[in-house]
């Protein structure tokens, strides 16, 4: 039997079907070639130079950066502006002059910052291989780049995602972590302001507060830190979709503590491991939802969402706004926990 589910936190509406999912897509890799790709260590020359680099030595982890013919080796993390950005600062006299359109034919100029963050120097490494110190690493350099592009003019807010593999439409084989900025907020984040901002306002309590804690004792439970909390949205609109959430009231992402990466970290780990274990080895889609710096009215409560790809979707939702998932959270949930342990 179908169900339509709506999500806590937006519009989203989800089509649940009682279909089996059939053989799962493995993540297909190319043949390992260092030689061509820009990301990997021994190439630094061929992407922009690098503003932040992490490096360990002796154990001692420093943040440095290259200069021109001169690319920090033995890094760990890399971050520079992409060579092919989707938005790009102000810089000609042209585009400062650049005028708004108003409805229905609205447009506005589309500056910003486009970074790569590229979080291993492992070409051909899992997501679930990577550790959790590395992870930390790449946290920490998110944090890092995200404060200073908030810093810039017109930035409304930066998006973080990560897509690895082909099903999840990653455009490099290579791991890395896409930070894009906008000058506008997303709807999705808007909607999720909306709700969060609305419950305070009307409850004097907020409504992802309100949700962590029912999902601690639900069937859709995942795992638990004394920080951090794991669960499968009860309207995921991907099969397997996972959530992670601080439990206490967080507002960024960007603000939180080393004590909490860590404990993010290993938390974000074995959830990577159930999926790789479950769903061997998928492609994922990771974001990161935290508020926009700039608009204290449009706070929410920040997350993780992840999204492993095992299937090609099924695109009801370009055409009726409707996603459509062939597993119930509850039964995804479950099987995600056994792995956990």
């Amino acid at each position: 039997m179908s169900e339509i589910r709506k999500s806590h936190f937006s519009r989203r509406k989800v089509l649940f079907i009682d279909r089996k999912i059939g053989t799962i897509k493995k993540d297909i890799k190319s043949k390992y070639n260092k030689k061509n790709c820009e990301l990997c260590p021994g190439n630094e020359s061929k992407t922009n130079v690098a503003d932040l680099v992490i490096k360990s030595k002796h154990g001692i982890l420093s943040k440095l950066n290259d200069e021109a013919d001169n690319y920090v080796n033995n890094w760990l993390v890399r971050a520079f502006i992409n060579k092919d950005p989707l938005v790009k600062p102000e810089k000609s006299k042209k585009e400062n002059e650049m005028d708004y359109g108003e409805a229905p034919l609205y447009y506005e100029p589309s500056f910003g910052y486009h970074y790569t963050i590229v979080i291993t120097p492992d070409h051909i490494i899992d997501l679930s291989d990577i550790d959790n110190e590395q992870w930390v690493n790449v946290f920490t350099t998110i944090q890092d780049k995200a404060r200073w592009i908030y810093t810039q003019k017109n930035v409304s807010y930066v998006v973080i995602s990560l897509n690895k593999g082909k099903l999840a439409g990653a455009s490099e084989e290579h791991p890395c972590i896409e930070m894009i900025s906008l000058p506008i907020l997303p709807k999705i984040i808007e909607e999720e302001a909306h709700i969060v901002q609305k419950s305070i306002r009307s409850e004097g309590v907020c409504k992802m507060c309100e949700i962590i804690n029912q999902e601690r004792s639900s069937k859709r439970f995942v795992a638990a830190t004394n920080n951090f909390i794991a669960f499968t949205p009860y309207a995921s609109i991907t099969e397997y979709e996972c959530c992670i959430f601080p439990v206490k009231h967080q507002t960024s992402f960007l603000k939180i503590s080393q004590k909490d990466i860590s404990e993010l970290s290993y938390i974000f780990t074995k959830v990577l491991s159930a999926f790789s274990k479950l769903l061997n080895n998928p492609a994922i889609n990771l974001v990161i939802h935290t508020s926009p710096e700039k608009k204290s009215s449009k706070q929410i409560h920040w997350h993780f969402e992840i999204y492993p790809k095992i299937t090609n979707e099924i695109n009801l939702d370009r055409s009726t706004g409707f996603y459509v998932n062939r597993v119930l959270p509850e039964k995804a949930a479950e099987k995600i926990r056994e792995l956990i342990g």
